[in-house]
């Protein structure tokens, strides 16, 4: 199965009101290295389930523009070829594409992607493969995931692969005693929006980054708390996925557990 992100332009036949950038991910069974507009507006099934949002007329649109890979110049692209045989799973990045300097930031963008696939269900095989594509952009967001390929791996399986490849298991700030904690607050989150209890202190080595850890989804790595550095004006309960904090390096601190009230008042930190 390949994963192709789309970019394009509509415009409503009936009240001519414009929808631009818009963007999404095809997913085929073979490759679609150079498609044609037409090939891809009827990938799109000429976008027929998708409503204006001005005169709500449904599937009324005429194609302004439509391509694979958006209109920013790409400066190279990095590749990176998975292969799974007996159960093993093996591979590297593309020798012939790839500047030495751009792999861990590639990871990381890799790592996001898995993440918002991680919903969908990937038979796991004895054999199989996956590569993924990563353009190298001149402008923002200067590195996107044009198109990621899976056959025979799960997400799991190809997330560790990755982990792998990066010499890390897994995010090392959070333990797996925390993770459940963390998993296990996310229903009381739910009942008490205004003054949850923090559980966890995440900070960085230098001190200049704090998160304050409420909770987190189960079954997926979305954390919420209160977020804290040089750039915070006001403090907020806000989801975070740990693709955004990981490079961070965040790392657990002691801490007395606190209501959020209080704190995001005045600074207070009070367990009652």
């Amino acid at each position: 199965m390949y994963f192709n992100q789309i970019h394009y332009d509509l415009k409503c036949n009936s009240c001519k009101s414009e929808r631009p950038n818009g963007m999404t991910t095809y997913q085929s069974d073979a490759d679609i290295d150079y498609p044609s507009k037409e090939e891809l507006i009827t990938a799109m099934e000429n976008f027929k389930q998708v409503q204006c949002e001005t005169c709500e007329n449904m599937g009324d649109w005429s194609v302004v523009n439509i391509d694979l890979s958006g209109n920013d110049e790409v400066q190279g692209q990095i590749r990176i070829n998975i292969l799974k045989e007996n159960g093993l799973i093996s591979g590297k990045p593309d020798e012939d594409y790839y500047p030495a300097d751009q792999l861990d930031a590639v990871y990381m963008k890799i790592r996001g992607k898995i993440e918002e696939a991680k919903g969908q269900y990937l038979l796991s095989k004895s054999n199989g493969s996956a590569f993924f594509v990563v353009d190298l952009l001149n402008d923002e967001p200067h590195k996107r995931v044009s198109k990621f390929y899976i056959n025979g791996l799960s997400i799991e399986e190809i997330k560790g692969f990755i982990n792998t490849l990066t010499e890390k298991k897994g995010y090392k700030g959070i333990s797996e005693e925390l993770r459940l904690r963390l998993g296990n607050a996310f229903e009381d989150l739910k009942t008490n929006t205004l003054n949850p209890l923090v559980i966890a202190h995440l900070q960085s080595k230098d001190k200049a980054t704090n998160f304050y850890v409420i909770a987190k989804v189960p079954d997926e790595e979305l954390y919420y708390g209160i977020m804290e550095n040089e750039y915070t004006f006001e403090r907020r309960i806000e989801g975070v996925p740990i693709v955004n904090f990981e490079p961070m390096e965040l790392d657990e601190v002691p801490m007395t557990p606190f209501r959020t009230e209080a704190y995001i008042e005045d600074g207070t930190k009070k367990n009652d």
